[in-house]
C-alpha cells in the first residue's frame, strides 16, 4: 500500500484526538506496552487513514441527510474492517493461519466489491441470493448471524455514531 503522510486541518486533527480520548482512553499505556502484548505486530499508530478510491464528495441527496452520509463515509470503513477482523478470527478459530485467513478475507472483500461494481443495476440482495442455497452452508451461517442479532448490532452502532455526530454538531453551534 502506498502511504502518504500529510498534515490534517486542525478541525480534523481535533476530531481524531476526541475519538482517541473517547475510544482509546488507554492509548498511552497501549503504546508503552505494545511490544509486550503484540511482539510480532507492527507498532500501533493512531492516524487518520484515507485509502485510494475514497470519495472527495459525499452524495447524500437532501442536505438534511448529510450527517447520516458523513457517518457512513467516516465510520463505515471501520465497521467493514471490524467485520473483516471477525471473519478472519472465525477462520483462525477453525485452524487457518492468521496471515492466510486475513489475505483470503481481503481478497473476498475486493472480489465482492468488483462483482457489485460490474453490475450496478443489481441490488445487494441479488448477489446474496445468488450464493445462498436453501438449507445450505451459507443459509446456516446467515441464520447464525441473525440469531446473534448481527443486523441489529450494526444498525445500533450506526445509530449511536449518528447520535454522537448530532450532539457534536449541536455543541459546535452552542445548542447544548
Amino acid at each position: 500500500m502506498n502511504v502518504r503522510t500529510t498534515t490534517l486541518p486542525k478541525s480534523y486533527h481535533d476530531a481524531v484526538l476526541r475519538w482517541k480520548d473517547a475510544y482509546l482512553p488507554d492509548y498511552d499505556y497501549l503504546l508503552e506496552h505494545w511490544d509486550t502484548y503484540f511482539p510480532k505486530d507492527r507498532k500501533f499508530e493512531l492516524c487518520a487513514f484515507r485509502e485510494l478510491g475514497m470519495c472527495d464528495e459525499i452524495e447524500c441527496g437532501d442536505e438534511s441527510l448529510l450527517d447520516i452520509a458523513m457517518v457512513g463515509v467516516g465510520s463505515g470503513p471501520a465497521l467493514v474492517i471490524e467485520f473483516a477482523h471477525a471473519l478472519t478470527r472465525a477462520m483462525v478459530t477453525q485452524g487457518m493461519p492468521h496471515d492466510l485467513a486475513e489475505r483470503g478475507i481481503l481478497s473476498l472483500l475486493k472480489g465482492t466489491v468488483e462483482l457489485r461494481n460490474a453490475a450496478l443495476d443489481r441490488s445487494l440482495a441479488y448477489f446474496q441470493q445468488e450464493v445462498v442455497t436453501p438449507g445450505g452452508i451459507t443459509a446456516e451461517a446467515l441464520l447464525a448471524m441473525e440469531e446473534g442479532k448481527f443486523r441489529a448490532t450494526v444498525i445500533n452502532a450506526f445509530r449511536r455514531a449518528h447520535h454522537k455526530v448530532s450532539r457534536l454538531a449541536a455543541l459546535e453551534r452552542g445548542e447544548e
